[in-house]
């Protein structure tokens, strides 16, 4: 980051900042999300300290299409237990939309492919996140609340 010259205060950007821009204003008011790189972090520090967020309710919501990532973004709802109830009352994500079930293996394997081999993806494929659904069926969870964070 820099310093923003009207205000004087420090000025972040860059693909992390928008990805989890994107993802906040996917949220429903009250609703917690996440990304699987997050999940993928939050488990890692559990290895070491269990006492890290040991009792949280999580949902798979699914990849979704974010505007101006290239690539479909697997979310996850998080809720400490005491809450989970809310989970269904939460309205769709506000993103481009759900990707398809058969079109989330393929974008798992670009994602692979983009973190091994630090190439960028091609133009038109950075255009075309992959098949999106109808925002209606954004809240359909893939599988049920389950304790979240363990192995």
């Amino acid at each position: 980051g820099k310093r923003a010259p009207t205000t004087g205060r420090m000025d972040y950007y860059g693909p992390c900042v928008n990805k989890s821009a994107r993802v906040a204003h996917a949220a429903n008011g009250g609703q917690v999300l996440i990304t699987d790189t997050v999940l993928a972090d939050i488990r890692q520090a559990q290895d070491k300290d269990p006492s890290i967020l040991p009792h949280m309710d999580m949902m798979d919501m699914g990849y979704h299409g974010l505007k101006g990532i290239a690539l479909p973004t697997q979310i996850y709802q998080v809720l400490p237990p005491s809450l989970s109830a809310r989970s269904k009352s939460f309205g769709p994500l506000h993103t481009m939309g759900k990707v398809e079930e058969k079109d989330q293996e393929a974008a798992k394997q670009r994602q692979l492919e983009t973190k091994t081999t630090g190439s960028s993806l091609s133009p038109a494929a950075t255009t075309t996140p992959g098949r999106l659904t109808s925002p209606s069926n954004a809240t359909s969870p893939l599988s049920p609340m389950t304790p979240a964070l363990t192995h």
